[in-house]
């Protein structure tokens, strides 16, 4: 109890260590590695573990505010290459540290990325990566995951996943999709303003085309995979319901348009089109999209059903 109260003292002094951080990375080192043995060798239930965490994130939210740039590459070339070796054989302590990787790292997509890459590059092992982007995957912004190269990504790995024997990998799979398939139409739509191509797939279509995948999960005999394939498949309910609602948006917008409306409906209509020729390019009407519904619908039926699963 002292010890922990001590490092949340510290964590709240950690302002003080920026410059000095920022300034020497031999300091930054020596700080690093003088809390690492905590990370290390506590259990993941250990308020010491937990406060020395804490500690760690905060420190690099400041060092971030002061120096973005030189934070992370200062995080990437020192700090990275012992926490992966934790990342890598310690699953429990995975989510408070994949914290910490994002607390150094500068809030923009190609540095996430640049971020990712290099993690994947210190974590030699697949399924232990897999797993840490099912983590990582829950901390970016939909400006982030809405990227078309950050999407791609998490959705290889996410496909990768579902293959694979181990079921914590498999359900990690599931993680990274539900994360996907989470985005709204307007953080889509967003990016679609800007689009040079002038269509958009919404993530949700890719992730729901890997309906007999998930679906079959159903009766698997682990009460995690069941969790996170509820978790995914109310969430592809959701999003078909919301995309639904967003075609009637276009639709009405097109009648206005073709009424004389002002430059606003036919800025709403041109990003909405450009979602709209998305889901037709994917061959997904409306009356496929209901069947869809109702396959998930079923899925979740199934999983409440005492037969379906062998707890």
């Amino acid at each position: 109890a002292v010890a922990s109260q001590v490092l949340e003292t510290i964590a709240g002094r950690a302002g003080l260590l920026v410059n000095t951080c920022i300034q020497s990375p031999t300091e930054f080192w020596k700080c690093w590695t003088s809390f690492m043995p905590l990370v290390a060798d506590c259990q993941e239930q250990s308020p010491v573990f937990e406060s020395t965490c804490f500690f760690l994130r905060r420190l690099g939210e400041r060092m971030r505010e002061s120096a973005s740039a030189h934070a992370q590459q200062l995080f990437l070339d020192v700090a990275l290459p012992s926490l992966a070796l934790i990342l890598q054989e310690s699953a429990g302590k995975r989510e408070p540290l994949c914290d910490i990787v994002y607390a150094f790292t500068m809030d923009y997509t190609a540095q996430h990325l640049h971020v990712l890459r290099t993690v994947k590059e210190h974590i030699p092992k697949l399924p232990a990566y897999i797993c840490c982007l099912s983590y990582l995957a829950s901390l970016e912004g939909p400006s982030n995951l809405g990227d078309d190269n950050m999407l791609d990504l998490y959705l290889y790995y996410a496909l990768i996943a579902l293959s694979h024997t181990q079921p914590k990998v498999r359900v990690a799979g599931l993680a990274i999709l539900q994360q996907c398939a989470a985005l709204s139409p307007d953080a889509v739509t967003r990016g679609a303003g800007s689009s040079t191509m002038g269509r958009v797939v919404p993530p949700h279509q890719t992730v729901a085309q890997l309906a007999p995948v998930i679906c079959s999960f159903k009766n698997d005999p682990w009460w995690e995979m069941n969790a996170h394939v509820l978790l995914l498949v109310s969430t592809l309910v959701r999003q078909l319901a919301e995309w639904r609602r967003w075609e009637d948006v276009m639709t009405e917008a097109s009648e206005m348009d073709d009424e004389g409306g002002t430059a606003e409906h036919s800025t709403t209509l041109s990003v909405a089109q450009s979602v709209g020729e998305g889901s037709a390019a994917e061959g997904k009407p409306r009356a496929a999209t209901s069947a869809m519904e109702d396959t998930f619908l079923n899925t979740i039926a199934d999983v409440f059903k005492p037969s379906a699963n062998q707890h």
